[in-house]
């Protein structure tokens, strides 16, 4: 927006140049005074800007630190990726930058003077677009801090997160041949290789349709016993190559493989789905705690986990087989397990909740609700095995 701004300013001042005077005595919304009118007309816009910016900046400053200290600091992403917030800035950022712009072009001298009218006028504009814009912000603050709001954006990703990472139960997976192949891989394998990691940290994506390339254009095949959401130390298995002697590469090409796995800080739900439930989950967890003490927060985050986990069930965990366009078998992955997304979704939840009734009556509600809605064994047997330690719990607050 900022750059943007720029191109604006310096295209309107040179558009003033082909109006003709007497077209721009006709057009009475055209701003009209002289230079120090002009001067003093865009630099009141810009300190106006510029101090409503710096005042905004605060704002936005003191909702993060609220959203971190009573939701958790993993949800600030969910803040920093605010496209409402990220355009309210920009807006203010860019018409300080647009006066600065055509404030140095305006020449009130004796013998020499030049006033861009159109580009004034247009100053005028993103003032009062700034005015609106920042209506606009704090009505937004006030509603993207309130906990349904928040819990409605963190869930929305979430069933983001797992439509690109879970496939419908409809499409099949593996052709005839592919399932023959897969019966042959599960001898030992002979002639491999490690590939170790090279840094620690999160590991945030895998680049699977380059690493199937990779693997067909040495004619080996992958097995990566990473997943997106594990944390690495230097040195540890990564993935393992078939033949080994492909392994034996010059510094390039290792550098061209590991550039398909990228690691960071902090895990983010790209290709995580367990992580998402957690992001939600953590927000139930933090409502239960002594300090907050807030059940109906908790109550309503079960309700969001549950129509999540339901949207689970009308999808399916695919094997991690990636074929190349000749239907040969190229990398296996490891994936997330039905166990690992309840456990992330309830687990937490449920601990948090001990000696709290209506919150374990809720959650065992919700789990018989999602049992009625799913025909997968092992999503069935990971809730189940939830809803019996839920049971316990509730009969210990009833003793």
């Amino acid at each position: 927006m900022a750059l943007g701004a720029v191109v604006l300013a310096y295209g309107l001042i040179f558009l003033n140049d082909y109006i003709p005077p007497e077209l721009s005595s006709k057009l009475k919304w055209l701003y009209s005074g002289g230079p120090e009118g002009a001067r003093s007309l865009l630099s009141t816009i810009a300190g106006s800007v510029v101090t409503v910016a710096g005042t905004t900046f605060s704002i936005t400053i003191a909702a993060l630190t609220l959203a971190s200290s009573q939701f958790g600091p993993r949800l600030l992403r969910t803040f920093r990726r605010d496209t409402g917030n990220q355009v309210v800035l920009g807006t203010f950022i860019s018409t300080f930058l647009y006066c600065l712009l055509v404030l140095r072009t305006i020449v009130g001298t004796d013998k020499n003077r030049y006033v861009p009218d159109l580009a004034i006028t247009f100053g005028v504009f993103l003032a009062v677009l700034s005015l609106a814009v920042l209506i606009y912000f704090i009505h937004h603050t006030a509603a993207s801090i309130q906990v349904s709001n928040l819990m409605d954006s963190v869930a929305k990703d979430l069933n983001s997160t797992i439509e690109a990472n879970l496939p419908e139960r409809d499409r099949p997976l593996v052709s005839r041949s592919q399932s023959d192949e897969l019966g042959r891989i599960q001898a030992p394998i002979e002639n491999a290789a490690a590939i170790k990691t090279r840094s620690s940290g999160y590991l945030l994506r895998i680049d699977y349709e380059a690493l199937v390339r990779y693997a067909r254009k040495r004619n080996c095949r992958l097995f990566v016993h990473l997943k997106p959401g594990d944390f690495s130390l230097p040195d540890l298995p990564l993935a393992t190559i078939t033949p080994g002697d492909v392994a034996d590469q010059d510094e390039d090409e290792q550098r061209s493989f590991y550039n398909h796995f990228y690691f960071g800080p902090e895990r983010t739900p790209e290709q995580d789905p367990e992580h998402a439930f957690l992001e939600l989950a953590e927000i139930a967890v933090r409502a239960l705690s002594p300090g907050i003490n807030d059940p109906f927060t908790a109550i309503a985050g079960l309700d969001k986990l549950t129509e999540s986990m339901a949207f689970v069930a009308k999808r399916r965990i695919a094997p991690g087989y990636l074929y190349d366009a000749e239907d040969t078998l190229r990398v296996i992955t490891a994936r997330v397990e039905y166990g690992e997304l309840v456990f992330a979704a309830f687990q937490f939840i449920r601990r948090a909740a001990t000696g709290n009734r209506e919150v374990l009556v809720h959650l065992s509600n919700r789990l018989k609700l999602l049992l009625e809605r799913t025909d997968d064994p092992n999503l069935s047997f990971a809730l189940e095995q939830q809803l019996i330690r839920t049971h316990e719990d509730i009969r210990q607050c009833q003793s």
